[in-house]
């Protein structure tokens, strides 16, 4: 989680302003709070909310960490303790990180899905038994890879947010008890000058004994928590609307934040086989609207076979496809008619994708989102049916191999490079916010010197023209 410091922290103290009762959260329900409220317990429901499908999951029964899924992270000293791998295992179905002291140096450890699992709005949802001591937290959050990048400072739906679904100290800096209590905490603009947050309220009661779970729904409108299936908090800004991925954590950061979680006991947290300052974990769980399919390619590159899609869900005519590390072996995705998306996102994987057929892929206003450390490859032709943003990160190209159809709508930004191969004839309409465009010679009339940055959308846009041949 990022530091809690001496900076202003937004909130609201104080009794319950409101009632929530989900059915779901949902437009008409959710009331237009600015910060992050407590909210009264609702009715209980403990299933994931309606409208939304299984799609990764882990219920750690192996005997180690699966890091087809997971990796250790900030490895090495990390605010008052050594982050090692040491600190995590698997025992009884659970993940246990163990907080704990050697020769006068504390150890704890964290991981995440950074590089092997991200997403962007859906349920995620984690079962677990929280049993801190003093000067130690424990921790459930999503993280954005792009919150240190100062071109979205001022912008956190582009930049991200750190949100820390649940936050468990044992006590305060005053010495308090919070153990039966858990604190929710949003961070944006990076963790320097600019970093903001928000948070403060604690929320659920009787948390220090035994599992509870802790659920967590981001939409476009709306971030929620909910502990066993009772929706407590939630905010309406800041929203972020960029792929995150989940971290599980125990931190010891005594200087950094004031000591938010107390003082370590004057001998330490005994040795790892006997300390008492554990974080349990049962399961992490991930829900995605059913408007996003995820591809897994693991029989064929047949779009249309069900056993391809994460839950059998073959995209219908609007949805959001999304190519990630849930891909097997099928890199190459044969379109088998003409395809309507409203985005196309790319997260995660260092896999090259390429969408291949003569059939068109049609593109709504949520345009296309290179969040991965490959580069993606349209082979068919692609239509722009509504105005969009293509955002592709420095280092990555879209390469659209086919004919590109209304670019006028298309504005290009984060960076990358975008490679017209086929016919594009409205090319010098495209909208250069931040990146290079590259035009095939065939696209020379054109004439590339007259795309233009998009105003406003970023500072001193980089705009970079080079035609290069067939």
């Amino acid at each position: 989680m990022g530091p809690s410091s001496s900076r202003l922290r937004l909130s609201l103290r104080g009794g319950p302003v409101g009632t929530f009762r989900p059915a779901l959260p949902s437009a008409g329900l959710l009331m237009a709070f600015a910060l992050g409220f407590a909210l009264a317990p609702p009715a209980t429901r403990a299933a994931p909310p309606p409208g939304y499908y299984l799609v990764w999951a882990d219920e750690f029964d192996g005997p180690e960490l699966d890091l087809t899924k997971w990796s250790h992270r900030n490895l090495g000293l990390r605010g008052d303790a050594i982050v090692t791998a040491d600190a995590v295992s698997l025992t009884n179905g659970h993940l246990v990180i163990t907080t704990y002291t050697s020769n006068g140096l504390h150890f704890n450890g964290m991981v995440g899905t950074q590089g092997k699992f991200s997403a962007r709005y859906g349920y995620f949802e984690a079962a677990i038994d929280f049993d801190s001591q003093p000067g130690m937290w424990s921790a459930f959050w999503l993280q954005s890879p792009t919150i240190n990048n100062p071109r979205y400072f001022g912008n956190p739906g582009r930049g991200g947010v750190e949100m820390d679904i649940c936050e468990h100290r044992a006590v305060n800096r005053e010495g308090s008890n919070v153990a039966g209590q858990v604190q929710v905490n949003f961070h944006w603009n990076g963790y320097g000058p600019e970093h903001q947050e928000l948070g403060g309220t604690l929320i659920g009661q009787g948390l220090d004994q035994g599992f509870h779970t802790y659920g967590f729904l981001w939409t476009k409108t709306n971030c929620s928590v909910a502990i066993n299936g009772e929706w407590l908090w939630q905010t309406n800004h800041p929203i972020s609307h960029r792929s995150q991925f989940i971290i599980l954590s125990s931190e010891i950061r005594g200087q950094e934040t004031r000591h938010w979680a107390g003082w370590p006991p004057p001998g330490g947290y005994g040795c790892r086989e006997t300390s008492l300052a554990r974080m349990r974990v049962d399961h992490v769980r991930y829900y995605a609207p059913k408007k996003v399919s995820f591809w897994r390619g693991g029989t064929t590159a047949r779009w249309t076979v069900p056993a391809n899609w994460a839950g059998g869900r073959v995209p219908a005519s609007g949805d959001e496809l999304v190519l990630s590390s849930l891909g097997g072996s099928h890199a190459r995705l044969e379109l088998a008619g003409p395809v309507r998306l409203d985005r196309l996102s790319l997260w995660d994987t260092p896999r090259n994708y390429t969408l291949t057929g003569p059939h068109t892929l049609e593109l709504g206003a949520g345009g296309l989102d290179l969040a991965a450390r490959g580069d993606l490859r349209l082979e068919t032709p692609v239509r722009l049916a509504a105005p969009q943003t293509w955002e592709i990160p420095a280092g990555r190209t879209v390469t659209v191999a086919g004919a590109l159809d209304q670019a006028r709508h298309l504005t290009l930004t984060g960076g990358g490079t975008l490679a017209l191969r086929g016919a594009a004839p409205e090319a010098d309409r495209i909208q250069v916010a931040d990146g290079r465009l590259d035009l095939a010679r065939h696209n020379a009339a054109a004439r590339p010197g007259a795309a233009r940055p998009a105003a406003s959308l970023l500072p001193q846009p980089v705009v970079k023209l080079t035609t290069i041949p067939d």
